[in-house]
């Protein structure tokens, strides 16, 4: 029970962490950092490293893909369904189908603010590099026993 506590601590601790710090770097979408921390949290410190690169491969790559294809065809439904449709069966090529949410994630902001500038850009990498280092922290933190610790002092359970 303590150890399901522990994660479910840090779980939260660690989306909490990556939405306080997108909004205090005045990021637009910023619960998308803690989402994109919530949705990478693994039980080992290897899956989450592992993860991690994908997700953020995939991600400059849709925004890559978004780019071409929203420049050609424009910022409409059609262009997003072609992204899709090209973006999600490559990922899955490339064994990379963990990023794929994070990745179409991203561009529907892009794609809802009928823009792909340099702030917008900038702002969805910003968005995927808090979500992904508050993973590693909590990781980190998980790995060398700190959870525990803090948990022990400032439990409320006996």
């Amino acid at each position: 029970m303590k150890k399901l506590i522990l994660k479910s601590l840090k779980t939260v601790l660690g989306v909490a962490l990556s939405i306080f710090l997108a909004e205090t770097a005045g990021l637009k979408y910023s619960p998308t950092a803690g989402i994109i921390c919530l949705v990478s949290i693994f039980d080992t410190r290897k899956q989450t490293y592992t993860i991690r690169l994908k997700r953020i491969t995939t991600s400059l790559l849709a925004m890559i893909l978004s780019f071409v294809i929203f420049h050609i065809a424009g910022h409409n439904l059609p262009a997003l369904v072609l992204f899709l449709v090209v973006f999600v069966p490559m990922s899955t090529y490339f064994n990379a189908s963990e990023g794929i949410v994070v990745g179409t994630v991203l561009v529907s902001h892009i794609y809802s603010l009928h823009s792909l500038g340099l702030e917008i850009l900038v702002n969805e990498i910003a968005l995927l590099i808090i979500g992904i280092a508050t993973v590693w922290l909590m990781s980190g933190i998980r790995e060398q026993g700190h959870t525990a610790a803090l948990f022990q002092r400032y439990t409320v359970f006996p």
